[in-house]
């Protein structure tokens, strides 16, 4: 309803995103969630879910360098996003070279902050895979297999924590 609202428009960016990345990879879709993305920095810069918005379009665009810098500015904006955290941790993870320390590093914080965030010990158990620490690894994977078994949809399960308190 209110086409300045900041919050509202980085999670339509999400939406369609996930959209694009999900249901429909017209690039329309992800062309709309960079816009949406950029309007809601536009109207509000210090927005950690706005960084998180393009930080995800980045991604979608496997620029995973871009990813980070985002990402990384969403939790200085707000380090207590426990999904902004797990989003750095994924982006971290797939850029090439990865750095799997820094990934595991936000990964960690991701779920210290959240454990219930099933995408964090997936993402968690990856940065860990790619250091060669299998059986920790497991553990991770197992973790999020684990929580997100108590949903319909585990990725469903994950997107619940976008917003963490604020809610959309």
């Amino acid at each position: 309803m209110d086409p300045n609202y900041a919050l509202a428009l980085a999670g339509l960016s999400l939406v369609e995103g996930y959209y694009y990345r999900d249901l429909d990879p017209a690039e329309s879709r992800l062309q709309n969630a960079e816009q949406l993305a950029r309007r809601a920095i536009a109207i509000d810069p210090q927005l950690a879910e706005a960084h998180v918005a393009l930080g995800h379009v980045y991604g979608d665009r496997f620029d995973y360098a871009r990813a980070v810098d985002e990402f990384r500015q969403a939790t200085r904006l707000a380090p207590d996003n426990a999904h902004a955290w797990d989003e750095l941790c994924w982006a971290l993870g797939y850029m090439q070279p990865p750095d799997a320390v820094a990934a595991e590093k936000a990964g960690r914080e991701s779920i210290r902050l959240q454990a219930s965030l099933v995408g964090a010990y997936y993402h968690l158990g990856r940065a860990l895979l790619l250091q060669g620490r299998y059986p920790e690894a497991i553990a991770a994977f197992g973790e999020s297999k684990e929580l997100g078994s108590s949903v319909h949809d585990s990725r469903f399960w994950h997107r619940t924590g976008l917003f963490g308190s604020r809610g959309l």
